[in-house]
């Protein structure tokens, strides 16, 4: 599709963008099919953020991340579509998966998210899927992950700070909106997204809203390796109707809901089909 340009593209990312030989340091391998939400968001001349998949139109980013500053929101900010480009559906930062931008929407009263919606429709299969938005706020202690490009796909383990902790590190930013994580948040991993896992069920609880993709990679994995650096999250669950407004997504197919009831549907109707076909067949 767009593998030519996709090309060009990663070399500027080698010079201007996240490094592709930034430290793993304690990060997993992810397996084959194991994160089919993830979308790495290339920028031209800047570098790469991650992503997570919301639906087949719909991306979900870090605001600060797109732009490469820290956004203040004191005015409507602007970008050009053409200078990003979408790669899904693999685990290598090279993948021949990419998808042009209709346009990008950035939340101008939460400093966090950015909703990008794609030309085309993806074609959803074992390696390209949505992600569910977890409703509820995370409480201090809870696991969750991170993942990122380096330059194949890997996740690092964290766990949520308490609210105290997080005011005190962010007081003049803490809110409701907000939460905050320790452990090991490196480059790779700018842009979110941050999600919980129970058994084979993945939910997208937030987003990294305190740094930029022209952040130096030493700096930011050290800083939190050693404790003393807590990463600021924004809190999707608390923006729910604002991405429902602007995607026109419904709002229990994003927290999940109505992807349980499509199985259960199409569970009763498989079993209902096997039912007839087996009173056919024993009273023809």
């Amino acid at each position: 599709m767009l593998k030519p340009f996709l090309t060009s593209l990663l070399s500027l990312t080698a010079v201007f963008g996240n490094s592709l030989s930034a430290p793993e340091y304690d990060t997993l391998l992810v397996s084959d099919h194991e994160l089919p939400f993830m979308a790495n968001v290339f920028i031209i001349s800047i570098g790469t953020c991650n992503g997570a998949i919301l639906s087949d139109r719909w991306i979900v980013a870090s605001a600060n991340c797109l732009t490469g500053q820290i956004l203040d929101y004191d005015s409507p900010i602007v970008v050009s579509p053409t200078s990003y480009l979408v790669v899904v559906g693999t685990n290598s930062r090279a993948g021949e998966v990419s998808h042009a931008v209709q346009r990008i929407v950035f939340d101008q009263e939460n400093g966090g998210i950015a909703l990008i919606e794609l030309k085309k429709h993806l074609a959803f299969n074992h390696n390209i899927q949505p992600i569910s938005i977890g409703s509820d706020p995370p409480t201090s202690g809870m696991e969750v992950y991170s993942a990122g490009w380096i330059p194949t796909l890997r996740k690092a383990k964290m766990s949520i700070a308490s609210p105290t902790g997080c005011e005190n590190h962010y007081p003049e930013r803490f809110q409701d909106q907000y939460f905050c994580v320790r452990g090991m948040l490196c480059l790779p991993e700018v842009g979110g997204p941050l999600y919980t896992r129970e058994g084979d069920e993945y939910r997208l609880v937030g987003l990294k809203t305190n740094s930029t993709v022209l952040q130096k990679p030493e700096t930011d994995c050290l800083q939190t390796a050693k404790g003393n650096f807590t990463s600021l999250f924004t809190h999707l669950g608390h923006r729910i109707e604002y991405i429902q407004q602007v995607t026109g997504l419904n709002r229990n197919y994003l927290l999940g809901y109505t992807k349980v009831s499509q199985a259960c549907t199409v569970t009763y109707t498989s079993f209902s089909f096997v039912l007839s076909l087996v009173l056919v067949l024993v009273y023809s």
